[in-house]
């Protein structure tokens, strides 16, 4: 599952941040072992993390009150609003909308190649948040489609392709749920897996043929839910049947 920290750096002093400097640092042992637990040892990955400034942010932050030591307004302020989940996501957001390059805070001696890199794990880095957004809402054509985005921007990056996976729908389709077996089968489909997707959109009328009268009203939604989403098999199968045929596959969709 994702998870997002957003980390205020503040420097009396502009920055100017080595990727030599930074590879260095990652080759130390214990930070490495450290940022491998969160998949991030690539100096450009992390860069790539870099959202917004002070300069970007000033229009929205003009006016407010500041958080100091003697004053300390977060402490007392936070507990009243909702700090779940999407209360994360809708900073986050909100941030995104300020986004920034890191380009104007690296040092001089930034190479070209490095730039290029760099340019290029930011612009993945905005997909694999839209995709992460996606994925909590259960849009999965969006999130794959968004994945697939990042993914040809940093063909290296091993984390995107585990994330096109979607394991907590794996997790959710293994214990026999019909929705998420149609989901991942439609992801497959946008991949061109198309052979994959037959078999999960299989699975799904498979399960959905299994499922017993509900005994709660959890259970009542579940089954609900799947049902409704059986349109949806029907429409995409028809889909990949086309598709197929027009890729010459053999294995002819029923």
């Amino acid at each position: 599952r994702w998870t997002h920290y957003v980390l205020l750096v503040g420097h009396r002093n502009p920055p100017q941040i080595s990727v030599e400097g930074l590879k260095r640092t990652l080759a130390e042992e214990d930070v490495r072992r450290d940022l491998e637990e969160i998949g991030m040892t690539d100096p450009y990955k992390i860069l790539a993390t870099f959202l917004t400034s002070a300069d970007q942010m000033s229009p929205l932050l003009a006016g407010n009150d500041l958080n100091t030591e003697n004053f300390p307004i977060l402490e007392f302020s936070v507990p009243k609003f909702d700090t779940g989940p999407w209360s994360a996501q809708r900073n986050l957001n909100l941030l995104r909308q300020f986004h920034s390059s890191v380009r104007p805070w690296l040092s001089v001696q930034t190479t070209s190649e490095d730039l290029e890199k760099i340019d290029r794990y930011q612009q993945a880095a905005h997909q694999i948040l839209r995709a992460q957004e996606a994925e909590r809402l259960t849009q999965v054509e969006t999130a794959t489609r968004a994945y697939l985005a990042a993914l040809k921007l940093t063909p290296e990056d091993q984390a995107i392709a585990k994330a096109l996976e979607f394991p907590e729908l794996q997790r959710v389709a293994e214990e026999g749920q019909p929705t998420a077996c149609l989901l991942l089968g439609r992801s497959r489909q946008i991949r061109g897996d198309f052979e994959q997707a037959r078999d999960y959109f299989d699975a799904f009328r498979e399960n959905l043929s299994r499922l017993t009268p509900p005994q709660n009203s959890e259970e009542t939604q579940l089954v609900q839910q799947a049902r409704a989403w059986a349109p949806w098999e029907e429409q995409w199968r028809a889909e990949l049947r086309m598709e197929s045929k027009e890729a010459g596959d053999e294995n002819e969709v029923p």
